[in-house]
């Protein structure tokens, strides 16, 4: 029977146990002394290292380190012992196994330390073979780093464990600089003073309200810049109680913008008062907005499969125009056009349209999209203006100069009449010019050049027109014909000349006759005296005929005078002319 009073004994039974339970142990155990010699090296460490134990017992336990470390491991280990600090000892890490055969293998090594009294500390290292799964994360890992979306990884204390590259283009970060952070830096700003809380509810038992699920979320980027991400949060419940959480964000930046771009769309398609048509490559309605349907009267789902053409075109529809359209749709090319229409009631109305092909990805046209304005109104006031502006230019010269004075266009008025466009110095002179193309306008009575022996007189008026960044870049005239004024006048001038000198050789006879009929009275006057009292009477009379000869010869000279002025007027005239 034992003596379990017997220290001796007992030590050397527990020694002998424990010594028995390490050999049996699946994990690789080494012991080493004072020396730094290996004293003990079990079955696992054997199939670890593929050493044999008696190849290592009593040798230096560097020769189970790799060959880089060995010259230091010595004074490494001898610098704990004599005090120095814990860097290994009481932790956990994995560490290269370079075995006999030249193979590598991976173990997790946790390295104890004995100190007895009175004698140097001795250590003994456990090492469990990590190889297959450090393979399982690394290709875990490398998958994950490859992956196009961001992924982030938090351990228990919420600090960045793993940051991707992909991670790394989405916030402008270096792994660097995130991992071992708290992953509240990548969060926004206004959410970083209670995220920790956020997640450690959720480590604690909390209800999922992420974790799960996929949600989009601002990412604030180290530049400032903000971009959007669709989150994807997973948990992993871990053997020791604890948790940690991976995060995939995917950019979605992109998808956002084109989905708010599609919304404005969608708000302008619905919205506006312009039809809106999408077709097929064929030519069949596959969309059509609320304008549509307000414009023909055509319910949305009556349209879908019909070609607007045959729905829309009706009696009154230009052929030419039909055919125009269908060829630029034939050739897939973008195209304006103007065309009668008619609505479900019949009633007709004039559209501008505008349709532009849609591309797919192989460049062929998949659809085409039409926007249509209700320009009736529009449309009968220029074809009521054209009228006027023909009826205009059947009685009106108009002509155009650029500003260097060539002529660039003058209409059937002119060219009816004339082959010849002449210059615009021809016509003004530098002066005029001047003053016209200092934006001034000019009124002008001049003879249009028309290569014959007949006359073009025009009243004109000039005045220069300014392009969109208000300079002048033409001149242009616009001018009644004067031609059968100016003969008419013309001819009065002659009419009156003649008609001044007959008077003038009245007035002159007239003149005569006062002269005369003065002198007679003169004479009676004179046999009026001698004739005594009995020529009294006949001397009154004399004297009244005197002074009416005298009244005639006034209003003579009077209307000789205003003759002159007449005629010297008529001379001014034909200067003119």
């Amino acid at each position: 029977m034992k003596d379990l009073t017997s220290s001796s004994f007992d030590v050397e039974n527990d020694a002998s146990e424990i010594i028995q339970v390490l050999q049996q142990a699946m994990d690789a155990v080494v012991m080493i002394d004072e020396f730094n010699n290996v004293t003990f090296f079990n079955p696992a460490a054997e199939r670890l290292w593929g050493y044999a134990s008696h190849e290592v017992v009593g040798q230096n336990v560097k020769m189970l380190v790799p060959a880089a470390m060995q010259k230091y491991h010595d004074a490494w280990v001898d610098a704990n012992r004599n005090g120095g600090k814990d860097k290994i000892v009481g932790t956990s890490r994995e560490v290269e196994i370079h075995r006999k055969d030249g193979g590598l293998r991976w173990a997790s090594l946790s390295l104890s330390k004995v100190i007895t009294q009175g004698r140097p500390a001795i250590y003994t290292a456990f090492m469990k073979d990590v190889t297959e799964e450090k393979a399982a994360r690394e290709l875990m890992t490398a998958t994950l780093e490859q992956t196009i979306d961001a992924v982030v990884m938090l351990d228990q204390e919420n600090h960045v464990t793993f940051f991707n590259a992909a991670a790394e283009r989405l916030w402008g970060y270096g792994r660097d600089e995130v991992i071992g952070q708290n992953v509240k830096m990548l969060v926004p700003p206004e959410m970083r003073v209670h995220h920790d809380s956020w997640v450690d509810r959720h480590r604690n038992g909390g209800a999922d309200k992420i974790v799960g699920t996929s949600r989009e979320v601002p990412v604030h980027r180290k530049d400032g810049s903000v971009v959007h991400g669709s989150l994807s949060l997973s948990c992993v419940k871990l053997p020791d109680g604890s948790s940690q959480y991976t995060a995939f964000v995917k950019d979605v930046t992109e998808d956002v913008a084109k989905r708010e771009k599609f919304r404005l769309l969608s708000l302008v398609a619905n919205e506006t008062d312009n039809s809106v048509i999408i077709t097929d490559r064929n030519g069949l309605i596959v969309f059509v907005n609320p304008g549509f349907e307000r414009l023909t009267g055509i319910a949305a789902d009556a349209a879908i499969g019909k070609k607007p053409g045959r729905m829309l075109q009706g009696p009154a529809t230009d052929r030419d125009t039909v055919a125009r359209i269908g060829e630029k749709l034939r050739a897939g090319e973008a195209f304006y056009e103007e065309i009668l229409n008619y609505s479900k009631k019949g009633e007709a109305y004039w559209i501008s349209l505008a349709i532009n092909p849609v591309y797919d990805a192989k460049g062929q046209v998949e659809y085409f999209v039409s926007v249509q304005a209700n320009v009736t109104t529009t449309r009968q006031k220029s074809m009521n203006f054209d009228a006027k502006l023909s009826a205009i230019s059947d009685a009106t010269a108009i002509a155009e100069w650029s500003t260097d004075g060539s002529c660039k266009d003058c209409n059937a008025f002119l060219t009816n009449r004339s082959a010849h466009s002449p210059r615009l110095g021809k016509l003004l002179s530098d002066e005029e010019m001047r003053s016209v193309l200092s934006g001034k306008t000019l009124s002008k009575e001049l003879s249009w050049p028309v290569g014959s022996d007949d006359e073009l007189w025009l009243d004109a008026i000039f005045s220069a027109t300014r392009d969109m960044e208000a300079k002048i870049d033409r001149v242009i005239m616009c001018g009644s014909d004067a031609t059968l004024r100016r003969a008419a006048t013309a001819r009065s001038s002659e009419a009156m000349g003649t008609m001044l000198s007959n008077i003038t050789n009245l007035v002159g006879s007239i003149g005569g006759v006062a002269k005369q009929t003065n002198l007679l009275s003169v004479n009676a006057t004179i046999e009026a005296a001698r004739a005594g009292d009995a020529g009294k009477g006949f001397g009154v009379v004399a004297t009244e005929i005197r002074s009416l000869a005298g009244r005639v010869g006034d209003a003579a000279n009077q209307i000789d005078a205003l003759i002159s002025d007449g005629q010297k007027a008529l001379q001014e005239l034909k200067d003119d002319q």
